[in-house]
């Protein structure tokens, strides 16, 4: 399915953020995708939640999901609701990508993204489209919801997989 401008926008700041990054450990991978999307929540006019607020400039800490993208007024008892919810997980068994994919799919937000990595080379690049089957096969049907899973490859970064879908 084609990417909405929106996340469209999404991509190339993962895609800019995780350039050249093989030999980074997974807490910096993290930290660096959390920087880029609060910049580019915050340059859409939405305030930010996720952990480590202070390095990264959120505007306030994690709550429910990594990251979120929220849409209030003044304080959070103004919450409107989400723009974005968001899950990140290195690890690629798919018992720990279906467990925090599977967040994904009981939050109520406009867009949901998982971001994940996949190792290169047709077996491990067909390895993760099984996986995004399975994620869109768990995903409560007649919703609405739109879905973007992001996967960055292990070896030369600049070949992100983006999948998309509405159910």
């Amino acid at each position: 399915m084609e990417l909405l401008p929106i996340e469209n926008r999404i991509v190339s700041t993962i895609r800019a953020v995780s350039k050249d990054w093989q030999e980074t450990t997974s807490r910096k991978r993290t930290h660096a995708i959390k920087g880029g999307l609060t910049s580019l929540g915050h340059k859409l006019g939405y305030k930010v939640c996720t952990s480590g607020k202070k390095k990264i400039g959120a505007d306030t800490g994690e709550w429910l999901f990594d990251l979120c993208w929220a849409d209030w007024n003044g304080s959070w008892r103004d919450l409107r609701g989400l723009k974005l919810i968001t899950e990140v997980e290195w690890q690629n068994d798919s018992d720990n990508i279906l467990r925090d994919f599977r967040k994904l799919t009981v939050g109520i937000a406009e867009f949901r993204l998982f971001i994940t990595t996949y190792k290169t080379g047709k077996r491990y690049e067909k390895k993760l489209h099984e996986l995004v089957k399975t994620c869109k096969s768990i995903c409560p049907g007649s919703r609405g919801f739109r879905y973007l899973i992001t996967a960055i490859p292990d070896k030369n970064s600049s070949r992100v997989k983006s999948f998309a879908w509405t159910v």
